[in-house]
This record gives C-alpha cells, structure tokens and sequence, in this order.
C-alpha cells in the first residue's frame, strides 16, 4: 500500500484484512497486533524527509506468534504518469 499526504493510506483495514486472509488460504493464523504495526509506521514515516511512502507489510506463518517485516521506500511516481480521481 501506499500513504498520501505523508500520514494517510487508503482503506488501510482493508489491505490488513486481505492480509489475514491470505494467512488463512496458506494455512496459517496471522494474529495481527494493529496497534503495534501502527506506531511502528508512524515512527518510521517520522524518521524520513519524503512526503509519500510505498508500505510493505510481509508476514511468516509457519511460526507461532506470526513475524511482520516492515518495509517503506520513497514513492516516485512514474514518468508520464496520471493519478487518477475517483
């Protein structure tokens, strides 16, 4: 997923309920501690100079509890491309 306006990501719950989802369709069970995964992106967002970000969120399921590897990288939008409003 991605932010907007350095703090915003669209339909957020919804990107961490296709998460759980694909746990389950892979046999696993990914309890999930949004809070935690929440202040971990704000301290990272904080420690970077970009206003948009690219967010990956990347869990293991074959241990109990589930690891979740955060990784952000600078969004660049690509030559010649539009955003498009809805």
């Amino acid at each position: 997923f991605r932010t907007y306006n350095r703090n915003f990501v669209f339909q957020f719950q919804d990107h961490i309920n296709r998460l759980k989802k694909s746990a389950r369709l892979l046999g696993g069970d990914a309890e999930i501690n949004l809070g935690l995964i929440i202040r971990v992106l704000r301290i990272a967002i904080t420690e970077t100079d970009n206003n948009e970000f690219r967010i990956r969120l990347t869990a293991t399921y074959n241990r109990k509890p589930a690891q979740f590897f955060i990784s952000i990288t600078p969004f660049r939008e690509a030559p010649g491309a539009k955003e498009i409003g809805y």
